[in-house]
């Protein structure tokens, strides 16, 4: 068996020696201590007692009380006195709830709140009944006979249940201190039995403690020998005064041996760190191997202590780690020349691209625009001969042919319209974005009013809720709203009192503004058609115009880098929301 496992068992017994020791002491000192319950115990018996004594003072007042009434000679000393009885007889009688609550079950809780009960009652009530009306007649003879024939007796009796009771207590509380003591005694002597047993092993466990510290010791004072690094002890005076096995490279590369002196170098060193008691630390090289030499001086013992370490495989892994650092930085260098070339490349190539798309839409635009502006003219021109001739001929013309005539003028006139529309989304899209703060409140206001002027006929609410302030072209978003509002008022044509709501809100990085009809609404499947060109939900003759007008909220909205989108039902209204980054965004 170890020593050590033989430590670790010895401990463990002291453990749980000392453990059940202070169980049971505390235990022992719970059982007689204050609030313990053997010394509750005896503190419930002897207030037992002291209650018990109350009740007879009680009525030893009472009884005297009934002799101060025969001697009174006058009515009111004798109604002072009554009332003095009455108040003793409710203390007395009170006893019987506090007994009856707090005792147990036993043969002086049966003696006090049942037979010491009933005489304390027959008592009272012989006294109010046949006593206090013949001392109120006067008839003092009487009372004396009552007195004695019917009071005293029953005082009497009291007297002799109480001091049976009183006995009662004073044997439960000299058995309960017999056994307070009996407990007290025998585990004294078992706790001085554990204490005599914890100091036999206490003084065991301390002679095999100091056996292995002493093992320990031992073992310390071989380490240096066992050292797989060099270790010296140098004097003052530069003397080796010990080296241990492993020393005897550095030994060989400074030429002494222990008890000679150390090269003077050396002894310099070594003096200045016991000069100054400060650790010194070098690196020396000896038959091929680098050793790191730690100068610890003692101070107090006038020596210094060398450790030396063996760094050979570390220099060696220094010196591979800055190669490897060195040809690492040529790499980076390299890669980052060859990135930066690659980046200048993609940026010239970003840019040659981008001046081709911008040339390919300017040249887009400037297509578009001449088609609708020469498809204008040969449409104006349809159209006008188209109505000359329907006031010049219409009395000898035939209906077919008016009618014919009739339609051609109606889809000039359409195609004069998205002619117009498809000029004003070119122009748009050309047009150069001057952002500013824009107010929102002030531009619809402005923008419906001046659609309302060409709408007096009709009955139109307009509710205008928070609008934020918002970053963008002035002019554009003015456009956006009037066509938004313009989309509103058209399609809500149908209702009797057309109600436009306009508001907003901001979300995370985005402020949200929409437009909400009561309008016609439009079937949800087909929101994504709404904001494209010449895409329409609802036919010509129902509602006029191109399909242009969206496209052009959507091509502004996304030159503003915001978004747009739509909700609605059928006949349930619509609402049209396009979001603008926030201010600071």
């Amino acid at each position: 068996m170890s020593l050590k496992f033989k430590m670790k068992a010895f401990i463990l017994c002291l453990t749980i020696g000392i453990i059940s020791f202070g169980v049971i002491l505390w235990n022992t000192i719970n059982t007689v201590k204050i609030n313990g319950y053997h010394y509750q115990k005896i503190v419930q018996g002897k207030d037992l007692i002291a209650d018990i004594w109350t009740p007879p003072e009680c009525i030893i007042e009472s009884y005297l009380l009934t002799y101060h009434m025969i001697d009174a000679t006058d009515e009111s000393s004798q109604k002072q006195l009554i009332q003095q009885f009455k108040k003793l007889r409710n203390e007395c009688l009170d006893r019987h709830d506090y007994w009856n609550k707090i005792l147990p079950g036993s043969r002086m809780k049966d003696e006090l709140t049942v037979k010491w009960y009933k005489l304390a009652l027959d008592f009272y009530e012989a006294v109010e009944r046949d006593f206090i009306p013949v001392i109120l007649q006067g008839n003092k003879k009487e009372a004396i006979n009552i007195e004695i024939t019917v009071l005293k007796p029953l005082y009497e009796d009291q007297q002799k249940v109480i001091n049976g009771v009183v006995q009662l207590a004073k044997d439960a509380l000299k058995q309960q201190e017999s056994v307070t003591q009996k407990i007290i005694k025998n585990r004294s002597v078992f706790l001085f039995m554990i204490g005599i047993g914890i100091i036999i092993i206490t003084l065991f466990v301390g002679y095999i403690w100091r056996s292995a510290e002493m093992q320990e010791i031992e073992s310390l004072a071989k380490f240096p020998d066992e050292d797989p690094n060099p270790v010296l002890r140098i004097a003052r005076d530069g003397t080796i005064l010990y080296a241990n096995p492993r020393s005897s490279p550095l030994l060989k590369l400074w030429g002494c041996e222990i008890g000679q002196s150390l090269p003077d170098d050396l002894r310099q060193l070594i003096t200045e760190s016991l000069t100054v008691n400060l650790r010194k630390e070098l690196e020396v090289e000896c038959e091929g191997r680098a050793y790191s030499l730690v100068l610890a001086p003692i101070v107090d013992f006038g020596y210094l202590n060398i450790y030396a370490a063996d760094i050979t495989y570390r220099k060696l892994a220094e010196e591979a780690l800055h190669r490897l650092n060195a040809e690492l930085e040529q790499r980076v260098e390299e890669r980052t020349a060859e990135i930066r070339k690659l980046n200048e490349e993609l940026e010239q190539r970003v840019k040659e691209r981008t001046a081709e798309l911008e040339t390919a839409n300017q040249e887009l635009d400037a297509f578009s625009y001449s088609v609708a502006h020469d498809l204008k003219s040969p449409s104006q021109i349809i159209g006008g001969f188209s109505r000359m001739l329907m006031h010049k001929y219409s009395a000898t013309l035939e209906s077919e042919p008016l009618r014919m005539l009739n339609i051609i003028y109606s889809n000039t006139r359409r195609m004069s319209q998205m002619i117009d529309d498809l000029l004003t989304f070119s122009r748009t899209s050309r047009k150069k974005v001057k952002k500013a703060e824009i107010n929102f409140y002030a531009m619809t206001a402005r923008a419906f009013e001046q659609l309302r002027q060409q709408t007096l006929e009709r009955d139109i609410q307009l509710n205008m809720g928070e609008l934020p302030p918002a970053i963008g072209d002035p002019a554009l978003i003015e456009q956006v709203m009037v066509n938004l509002l313009a989309n509103a008022i058209k399609f809500t044509r149908s209702r009797k009192t057309a109600v436009i709501e306009v508001g907003g809100r901001t979300e995370g990085k985005e402020t949200i503004y929409y437009v909400k009809d009561n309008g016609t609404g439009f079937d949800e499947q087909f929101a994504h058609k709404l904001y494209e060109v010449f895409q329409r939900l609802h036919s010509y003759d129902e509602y006029e115009g191109s399909g242009v007008g969206l496209a052009i909220v959507k091509s502004i909205i996304q030159r503003h880098s915001g978004r747009v989108w739509a909700e609605g039902k059928v006949d349930q209204g619509a609402t049209f929301y396009f979001a603008l980054p926030k201010k600071g965004a």
